[in-house]
């Protein structure tokens, strides 16, 4: 069985679509502002003009709204009681807030939000926030631009859902991706901001998944209680000393903190930075943080694993900060512990230490394992392999070609993409008189074959391959690899070849009279262009020859013979020859 919490399985067996096409629903009356494509039951001047009619009606809506930039006041949507969905057109559908008290742009109590752009106003109160989504809410493919804030949140999650988000808030200054209060869930989601995503719920959890997060001095994800779940994600802490994962609250707070992180990848930061840090040192209470990290990596220029932890006295109770990790690539690890605390790094198998991962681009952003990754393969070799990683790979993919599939350690499960080179290292190299020609090739280990001749289908094959017996004339061999992968190489090997089984003929062109009295006999022969002979005079033996060929010879009988042997190795199977009688 796999060693994970049985938190971590029951919520994260069910692997969520990244996309979703529609609502679960159909709306029964649309309603469409400015140049939104039909069809259409209503048209509004305005997405709160729209809103206020679909309050109304008591039926499913649709409020669909066309490209440009919405002016609006705070729009609160109410899909709870009916049906309600908010549909732009795409990005260049903002909405932005009117003048006036800037708190909340759009709040969706179970209502459905998609396809657009929430763009908040420059502002640097900590109440703003683009989007508040409670009460089964699901917000989809929404960009929220808060790139002139500062202390803002770019979306408030509770018991809703999240796909596809986009978020871009300034890194410093205390902005927020997320702020969640439990029952969230966040799907293949983009955050740029000081904190991804911060979870604060007693006895609650959040869902994480395929994610990335780029985030300035602050936190990836934290939570000062309850449980944040993270699976197939990145977090990328730049040059900043921000932490990559937290199980922190400073505050006087007895409620239990977790993190459990599956196939994460936090990478960067400067020399203060933290990869993981769990925190149960307030000093007035006894405290409990917990992160669990599962076929993760941690490497970055601070410390990987800090725990910390201690209170002011056996009273209260022991404070713990633990980190039980297993199957993961990790630097270094730190921490304090004081008094009346309990504190560790907890090694439960597999892990390695300071490996580097040989990512594809570090300067460019991209923590893919490149072919030559030791993390290939390396992960749990219990893990279910059921979740997809980053790109929506489903695990586990045999990336190192054994014949074993097992997960890899991080975010990316590496797919090979390369495609084989073959090469065709024997066989004829122009003319044969071989009528089923022997081809011998090669290309990366444990790569299959396929080969034909001339416009034959494709057939499966191994090195070396005869042909099937070929007519003489010319032909083409062509020959093609497929890695362990799957990759077929696109550039078929070929060689070009002809087959000539036909023998030539030799002809006497010149040869003594039959009766001489010369010593010196001479012959002459041909044959066609190209060819080589051979004579044998008195049977003493085939020696290569040209023509004119001159022997001397004593008195009596003598016979002579000729074999032309043509460009493809063919013998004339019947030599020209001879008789003559010396005086």
């Amino acid at each position: 069985m796999r060693r994970v919490p049985l938190l971590l399985a029951a919520l994260l067996a069910p692997v969520v679509p990244a996309v979703v096409a529609a609502p679960a629903y159909a709306a029964d009356n649309v309603i469409c502002v400015g140049n939104a494509a039909g069809p259409c039951d209503q048209t509004a001047v305005s997405i709160d003009a729209a809103n206020l009619v679909a309050d109304g009606n008591g039926v499913a809506d649709t409020i669909r709204i066309g490209t440009g930039t919405w002016t609006e006041p705070a729009l609160y949507f109410n899909g709870s009681a009916d049906p309600l969905t908010i549909e732009g057109s795409g990005p260049d559908t903002v909405v932005t807030l009117a003048p006036g008290p800037i708190e909340q742009y759009i709040r969706l109590d179970g209502a459905w939000l998609r396809n657009l752009t929430v763009r908040l106003e420059p502002t640097t109160s900590s109440n703003d926030k683009g989007v508040v989504a409670f009460n089964g809410a699901t917000v989809e493919n929404v960009r929220v631009d808060g790139t002139g804030t500062s202390n803002a949140t770019a979306m408030q999650v509770s018991g809703s859902t999240v796909l596809g988000a986009d978020i871009e808030m300034p890194l410093g200054g205390g902005s927020r991706g997320f702020f969640t209060e439990g029952g969230a869930t966040v799907f293949d989601s983009a955050v740029v901001a000081d904190s991804g995503l911060v979870h604060s719920g007693a006895s609650t959890t959040d869902v994480v998944q395929r994610s990335t997060f780029a985030v300035g001095s602050t936190v990836g994800l934290s939570t000062d209680s309850g449980t944040v779940l993270v699976d197939n994600s990145v977090i990328d802490l730049g040059t900043g000393g921000g932490t990559g994962l937290r199980a922190l609250n400073y505050n006087a707070s007895t409620s239990p903190r977790s993190i459990v992180a599956d196939h994460v990848t936090i990478v960067g930061g400067n020399a203060s930075s933290r990869g993981v840090w769990a925190y149960a040192a307030s000093p007035t209470v006894a405290q409990s943080s917990t992160v669990t990290l599962l076929s993760s990596i941690v490497r970055g220029s601070g410390t990987s694993l800090v725990t910390d932890a201690g209170n002011n006295g056996p009273p209260l109770g022991a404070s713990n900060a633990t980190i039980a990790v297993r199957y993961s690539d990790y630097q270094t690890t730190g921490g304090t512990i004081g008094t009346n605390g309990v504190g560790e790094v907890v090694d439960n198998g597999g892990n390695v230490i300071d490996v580097d991962p040989l990512f594809v681009d570090v300067a460019g952003g991209d923590f893919h394992l490149s072919p030559e990754s030791p993390l290939i393969d390396a992960g749990d070799p219990e893990d279910l392999g059921t979740l997809a990683d980053i790109d929506g790979t489903l695990r586990p993919v045999d990336g190192d070609s054994d014949g074993t599939a097992v997960t890899d350690v991080g975010a990316d499960e590496y797919v090979d993409t390369t495609a084989p080179d073959t090469e065709i290292v024997g066989g004829p190299p122009g003319l044969t008189n071989e009528a089923a020609p022997t081809f011998s090739f090669t290309s990366e280990p444990g790569a299959s074959f396929a080969c034909k001749v001339d416009g034959d289908p494709w057939a499966s094959c191994t090195s070396p391959h005869a042909t099937q017996p070929l007519t003489d004339g010319p032909h083409t061999f062509a020959v093609r690899a497929t890695d362990p992968a799957g990759n077929t190489d696109p550039t078929v090997a070929t060689r070009d070849f002809r087959v000539d089984t036909t023998p030539p003929q030799t002809r006497l062109s010149d040869h003594p009279p039959r009766p001489t009295t010369k010593r010196k006999v001479r012959f002459a022969f041909t044959s066609e262009k190209g060819a080589i002979f051979a004579c044998n005079l008195d049977r003493t033996g085939w020696k290569a020859c040209t023509s004119p060929r001159t022997y001397r010879v004593p008195k009596g009988w003598h016979r002579f013979w000729v074999m032309a042997v043509d460009k493809a190795g063919n013998n004339d199977p019947t030599p020209a020859t001879f008789r003559f009688r010396r005086r």
